[in-house]
């Protein structure tokens, strides 16, 4: 008898052991279900404004992007390098009226077609990153760094020299821009104007450095694409990260030929001097009011593909960030209802799930979302 009591209660203190573990177990499968739930109630809210998009327009395609609809405001604002603003007016949506001069350009232009030799580093994709709080706000400095890196391969082309991306010497890096402390912070700040960033590249100059993957040169980009892998810790040193040829302040490798060139404002002309500019010299920088229905930008067969803001409700024409891209060339292409659209074509820094794998269209001739009037900035490199 004595020992059946001993056993029971054994039992019963191993039972009354497990309580902890049990409780636990229920608090973690509660916490994942309430998860679940708002991970569940956020995809069928975007799934309903991406389906107001689409049936508000037909000239591009809105999708579903868990990775953005999983993350707040805030760090959304960080992606696109906010603050949030107010539109002091609404953009022009009118056609401006063809330059005769403007007749003279081709209707379609691809610089990596112009410069075949170049094209892998024109058409690259990079991602703009995590840094453990939602996205790294760093669009003005990967987008700056890859239109100098492809403007040193056409400039070093014209003079019969080859870049390579397996070399860390052909890139321009972003995280020295990042690190430069030209906002008087350091890395995954918010947006600032390109024509800072183009200045410092004419008056200090920039090292070498590739994106996060390939983890090559004076100073790689740091920020994984992913929230899973943990972030290196810059301290924003300068120094190389990596081994170099050239210690820091010898290795300000690319640097320009003379001053840079930023455009501001409206300009009758701007859309010409754009064009011009691209086919003459390679890729440009612009700085665009990005609003919340570009997060969903993606492609359809049946669509031109062409981005331009649509408004579905009354926050649509609010609140906007600041956003950097890269201009590649332009074009133009018929609707289904035969109306002919043009548009810009250029590179983003959200990886290639976003876009025309991570490419873009973007309505041209019309200063949509100020895209030919915010900011546009370039330079010449001296190779």
């Amino acid at each position: 008898m004595a020992q059946t009591n001993n056993n029971l209660l054994k039992h019963a203190f191993a039972l009354f052991s497990l309580i902890p573990l049990i409780i636990l177990i229920a608090v973690v499968l509660a916490e994942k279900s309430a998860t679940n739930s708002d991970s569940a109630n956020a995809e069928k809210k975007a799934q309903e404004y991406v389906d107001k998009l689409n049936e508000a327009q037909n000239y591009w395609t809105a999708v579903v992007r868990e990775n953005f609809v999983i993350m707040d405001r805030k760090p959304l604002k960080k992606m696109a390098n906010g603050p949030i603003e107010t539109p002091k007016q609404q953009n022009k949506t009118q056609q401006k009226k063809a330059n005769k001069s403007a007749s003279a350009l081709p209707s379609q232009f691809d610089a990596r077609k112009q410069w075949p030799e170049c094209a892998d580093f024109i058409g690259m994709v990079n991602h703009q990153g995590y840094n453990g709080n939602g996205g790294c706000a760093s669009a003005w400095a990967i987008s700056a760094a890859a239109v100098l890196t492809d403007r040193i391969c056409i400039e070093r082309l014209k003079k019969g020299i080859r870049s390579y991306t397996n070399h860390a010497s052909s890139f321009a890096s972003a995280q020295d821009i990042l690190d430069s402390h030209l906002d008087n912070k350091c890395s995954c700040s918010t947006e600032i104007s390109t024509a800072i960033v183009w200045k410092w590249f004419a008056e200090t100059g920039v090292v070498t450095g590739t994106n996060y993957s390939m983890d090559l040169g004076c100073k790689p980009y740091i920020y994984p694409p992913s929230k899973e892998l943990t972030v290196k810790a810059t301290g924003c040193r300068k120094q190389c990260e990596k081994q170099s040829s050239f210690n820091y302040r010898e290795g300000r490798v690319f640097k320009l030929k003379g001053a840079s060139t930023h455009w501001e404002g409206a300009d009758e002309n701007r859309e010409e001097e754009m064009m011009r500019e691209i086919m003459t010299n390679g890729p440009i920088q612009v700085q665009v009011d990005w609003y919340a229905d570009a997060y969903l930008y993606g492609q359809n067969n049946t669509r031109v593909n062409v981005y331009m803001h649509t408004i579905v409700n009354q926050t649509d024409k609010g609140d906007y960030v600041e956003a950097s891209l890269k201009l590649i060339g332009w074009g133009e292409e018929s609707t289904d209802k035969g109306e002919l659209v043009k548009y810009w074509f250029g590179v983003n820094s959200f990886g290639t799930d976003w876009g025309l794998n991570g490419l873009f269209k973007w309505r041209r001739g019309t200063d949509e979302c100020r895209i030919e009037s915010k900011g546009i900035s370039f330079g010449i490199p001296d190779v």
